[in-house]
This record gives structure tokens, C-alpha cells and sequence, in this order.
């Protein structure tokens, strides 16, 4: 992703990050790749396999599997989103997703998300 698109998405509306860019390029993206959703669905589905959810690791339990499958899902959007801001061809989707894959499955990113999403908790209670 190129700087300009980057900071265009997070970083242009100043100290607040503007729902509304978000929301056009969104709405942009869905237009462009009118198909996504299915797609997402079975690279989601794929990935669930070939991790065994929701046994995805020994440090995993179900909770926090099903929170890393919904952030999993979150991140392939916003991804996607800001990578196709400026790239046209469903093979740039493709390259995307399959890059994201590639650090989901071949990581610990289950155990990741849950541990960062409870330090998260715990330091906004503070």
C-alpha cells in the first residue's frame, strides 16, 4: 500500500479518525469487488480447516478463538480496503488476502489476538 493511502485512511482527519473516509472507501471497495463477501467467506472457512478451529492452539480456549475469528474477519476487510484503495485488479484482492493468510495460518495469531485484545481490556479499565 502506498503511503498516500495509508495516511489518507488513517491519518489525513487529524487527531480523529473520520468514520466517513472509511465509509467511502468501503462502500468503493464493495462496489468495485461486488463479489467479496463470498470470497471472504471461503478463505475464512479454508483457513478455519486447515486451523482446526476452534482448536487452533494448546493456549487457545474457544472464547478466544471465536474473538480471533472475528477480528480475523475485521482485519481481511480493512486490509483489503486500504489495499485496493489504489490497485483495480481482483488479482490485487487476491494477493492481499492470500498475504494475510499466509501470517493468520502460519502463526500463532489466535493466541496473539487474545492476548493482545486482554491487554487491551486491561488497559482501558485502568
Amino acid at each position: 500500500v502506498t503511503d498516500s493511502a495509508v495516511r489518507r485512511l488513517l491519518f489525513d482527519a487529524g487527531d480523529d479518525i473520520d468514520p466517513d473516509l472509511y465509509y467511502k472507501d468501503a462502500k468503493e471497495f464493495e462496489e468495485r469487488f461486488s463479489d467479496h463477501r463470498g470470497f471472504f467467506g471461503r478463505m475464512i472457512n479454508n483457513s478455519m480447516m486447515y486451523e482446526c478451529f476452534p482448536f487452533v492452539d494448546k493456549r487457545t480456549d474457544k472464547t478466544a478463538a471465536y474473538r480471533g475469528l472475528c477480528i480475523c474477519y475485521g482485519l481481511l476487510r480493512l486490509v483489503c480496503i486500504v489495499y485496493c484503495l489504489e490497485r483495480r485488479k481482483k488479482e490485487d484482492l487476491i494477493d492481499a488476502v492470500c498475504a494475510l493468510f499466509r501470517l493468520i495460518d502460519h502463526t500463532a495469531f489466535y493466541y496473539n489476538v487474545s492476548v493482545l485484545t486482554e491487554n487491551a481490556a486491561a488497559f482501558l479499565k485502568m
